[in-house]
């Protein structure tokens, strides 16, 4: 018989975990959700199936005592597992590495997943408020539906659980006092990368192209995340969204076009809550570029600044560099600052744009050259 259980959403269900059994006197209700109204709120539900295991498992959630036009909706998903290796990030160093078990949950995907013979799986489940959703408390009911792996019948497990939602609205990402960000390579990374696969990330993960209609479509997905998220701040990749329309004049002068850059640009202010607009940093150390690349830390705190400049017959993989203080940077910044800017006011954006200059000033020459 599988024991199922109810958990915090940042707790890591692995396929060992078991269900804490509280001591007798512990009179502790059960898991309860409680949240403002346009919020979301997650939760986890753990399932060891002990000798029954279960394929082809899929769960949903509803409210059961649910007034016409509550405001409530769903977000049902399983928990995917990935190897644990040298390769997982954010798991500290190889010593703890080496403490964890061989699979760590990683992702959510709402494709029917199947836990095997003696092990545990979880499903997350948020919980969505509109801004005028209706306090109150309520009943709400998940549903496993799973096929049993030994007998092949279609089966299902129901587990309640408590939701209250107080009459407070949290205000959206664009109107909010808060500020928050997330670093966003959504086109592949700066042009300090210097390998190409690392420019082409969304090819090699995801297998489109960058600027296809497919990547619009990705582009798309990620901003409807952020405005779940409330992250209100976008980082634009200056670079990327304008190099390779541009145009040179007799004098040398950068002459944009901002089709692309717009695309982007609307995308995201039509599919999240945005509150600023974010350039991608235009400067950075000399050690990070192609020639003179060092996987020295030392020499990377320590060097000298430098700009990527535009240059005909260069391109995102070989990006042209000057450094800061020279007359060919100089040049370069004032004609991209500009452009930017005049573009900018022209839409009436210029007072949403911030532009991140260089990341992790802090020497002295550094801080000369800024």
């Amino acid at each position: 018989m599988s024991e199922l259980w109810l958990t915090n959403p940042l707790d890591d269900v692995f396929r060992t975990s078991k269900k804490q059994y509280r001591v007798p006197y512990d009179r502790r209700p059960d898991y309860k959700v409680e949240m403002a109204c346009n919020a979301r709120e997650s939760v986890q539900l753990a399932i060891n199936v002990g000798d029954d295991p279960m394929i082809e498992a899929t769960a949903r959630a509803e409210v059961l005592n649910a007034p016409e036009n509550c405001g409530i909706s769903f977000d049902c998903g399983g928990v995917r597992y990935i190897n644990n290796s040298s390769n997982s990030i954010n798991i500290f160093d190889e010593m703890k590495r080496a403490d964890l078990p061989g699979e760590l949950p990683q992702c959510i995907d709402r494709r029917p997943i199947k836990i095997i013979y003696r092990q545990t799986g979880a499903f997350f489940i948020t919980v969505n408020t509109a801004a005028d959703a209706i306090p109150g408390d309520y009943d709400c009911r998940i549903t496993v539906d799973y096929t049993d792996a030994k007998s092949f019948e279609r089966k299902f497990y129901e587990y309640d659980f408590k939701l209250t939602v107080y009459p407070v609205i949290l205000p959206s990402g664009a109107s909010a006092q808060y500020n928050y960000a997330q670093w966003l390579n959504c086109c592949g990374y700066h042009p300090e990368a210097v390998a190409k696969p690392t420019v082409e990330c969304n090819e090699n993960v995801y297998g489109i192209k960058n600027f296809s209609e497919k990547w619009f479509t990705l582009i798309k997905n990620y901003a409807r995340q952020m405005k779940k998220e409330r992250i209100n701040i976008l980082y634009v990749p200056v670079y990327n969204l304008l190099y390779n329309s541009m145009k040179y004049g007799e004098n040398g002068e950068y002459i944009f076009d901002f089709t692309l850059f717009d695309r982007f640009i609307d995308t995201f202010l039509e599919n999240a809550d945005i509150k600023y607009l974010c350039g991608f940093h235009l400067v950075l150390r000399t050690s990070k570029v192609p020639e003179s690349f060092s996987e020295d830390w030392r020499v990377h705190l320590n060097a000298p600044l430098v700009t990527w400049i535009f240059k005909e017959g260069r391109g995102l993989y070989d990006f042209a560099w000057d450094y800061l203080e020279n007359d060919g940077a100089f040049r370069h910044l004032e004609m991209l600052i500009k452009g930017l800017y005049n573009h900018l006011k022209e839409r009436g954006l210029e007072k949403m744009w911030i532009q991140h200059v260089s990341d992790e000033v802090d020497t002295a020459e550094q801080f000369a050259q800024i």
